[in-house]
């Protein structure tokens, strides 16, 4: 993320004129923050803080929608978590683990 290339932590995005986008800043953030990094020396540190201001009455739908945004930003980077995993460390076995740990984690029943 071109943020961390110039030594930011953090972002603020000012959606006054238009709250309908703050699931998508959401999303766009956190999936562009994402960093495959599991076997590198270095590790990549995520952006600490996103603030995305609305009007006060826009605030309750703008905050369903950073969360549902959220939730989907992060399973997809849990899934392309485990689509970067070399065959010899994610086989059919850890692979139907993994799913199950997220579904009770997800609260979601699931059949393996």
């Amino acid at each position: 993320m071109a943020l961390k290339k110039i030594g930011r932590t953090g972002l603020q995005v000012l959606l006054e004129d238009w709250p309908q986008f703050a699931g998508a800043v959401v999303e766009g953030v956190v999936l562009a923050d994402y960093r495959f990094d599991r076997f590198a020396s270095k590790r990549n540190e995520p952006l600490k803080t996103l603030e995305v201001q609305v009007l006060a009455e826009d605030l309750a739908a703008a905050k369903r929608a950073g969360q549902r945004a959220l939730v989907l930003a992060e399973t997809t980077n849990a899934i392309r978590d485990i689509g970067n995993l070399p065959g010899n460390i994610l086989y059919p076995e850890t692979l139907a683990a993994r799913a199950a740990k997220l579904a009770r984690e997800a609260r979601v029943k699931v059949t393996i």
